[in-house]
């Protein structure tokens, strides 16, 4: 009489993957503004992201405002974890305003100092590289500080903006289970 046996085993893979997955930029808009900014007491406008899951891959910062003149003040940014940028560092001429200007460190050119345009708009580079955001977790509360540093001028802070593309790190993916069958035959 001839028996036969058949085992199966699984075979676990030996090599455990990771992924960074980034999403598309999302916009996250300050419920905070508008906001008047007062001559040299730091004023503040917030986003909160409490709660929000992922890291920043990149970050770009949307602002709108109002001065009278806008070579007196500085805008910078600082993250949940206290790490702080200044990104206009009393850029524009003396009436400028800010009229959906996104500060990118991708942008191709700075807010022109001196003679120019009574309000700018498009994409700039900022004072200060705003990668210094990269990697950080986005959960918390963002927050923008605009600061007169001459003093007699007013502006408004109108609206603010945080586009931030959202990475997932080092997502362990499971290894998957590979059945290998050993067919072991007995007499």
């Amino acid at each position: 009489m001839n028996i036969r046996f058949f085992k199966i085993l699984f075979v676990t893979s030996c090599f455990a993957a990771s992924a960074n997955i980034a999403s598309a930029q999302t916009t996250f808009t300050s419920t905070s503004t508008p906001v008047p900014i007062v001559a040299f007491v730091p004023t503040t406008a917030t986003i909160d992201l409490t709660g929000q899951p992922g890291v920043v891959t990149d970050l770009n910062v949307g602002l709108s405002t109002t001065t009278t003149f806008g070579l007196d003040f500085e805008f910078s940014l600082s993250s949940p974890l206290g790490t702080m940028v200044l990104f206009s560092d009393n850029l524009g001429q003396s009436i400028s305003n800010y009229s959906g200007v996104i500060f990118d460190d991708e942008a191709v050119n700075m807010v022109p100092s001196g003679a120019g345009a009574a309000t700018y708009s498009g994409s700039y580079l900022p004072s200060n590289p705003l990668s210094a955001f990269d990697g950080q977790a986005i959960s918390g509360l963002w927050t923008l500080t605009a600061t007169d540093t001459f003093g007699g001028t007013v502006g408004t802070i109108d609206q603010f903006l945080l586009i931030i593309t959202i990475g997932i790190p080092n997502v362990p993916v499971p290894p998957a289970a590979v059945p290998v069958a050993e067919a072991i035959a007995a007499v």
